[in-house]
């Protein structure tokens, strides 16, 4: 099998049940499955645009709104250098844009 590149913001790819990097791979040898589960649990879960769409109940278009009006709102993260390379959001960045969003209607 083939080790494919990840992005070049730190995510990585598996072949075989190995993570690699070495200067585009991550190299972390697993030799249970307990262990990978474990390496890929410290992984940021990322999201397409489709399931962030999904998720806020908006449509594309209306991501693209709230991207441009809202500079509080997750940047994209690029599958590559290409201007069609496809674009994914960090889970955890989305939940705490969405939990920063509650708290500041809470407040007022």
């Amino acid at each position: 099998m083939r080790a494919y590149p990840g992005p070049s913001n730190g995510t990585f790819c598996v072949n075989n049940g190995v993570y690699r990097k070495s200067s585009r791979y991550i190299t972390m040898q697993a030799t249970t499955l307990q262990d990978i589960h474990r390496q890929a649990a410290q992984l940021s879960q990322l999201l397409t645009f489709t399931e962030v769409c999904g998720l806020l109940r908006k449509s594309r278009s209306g991501v693209y709104k709230l991207m441009a009006s809202d500079p509080s709102f997750p940047r994209t993260v690029k599958d590559g250098e290409a201007r069609s390379a496809r674009a994914f959001f960090v889970a955890s960045e989305i939940a705490a844009w969405q939990q920063s969003k509650l708290a500041a209607r809470d407040a007022a």
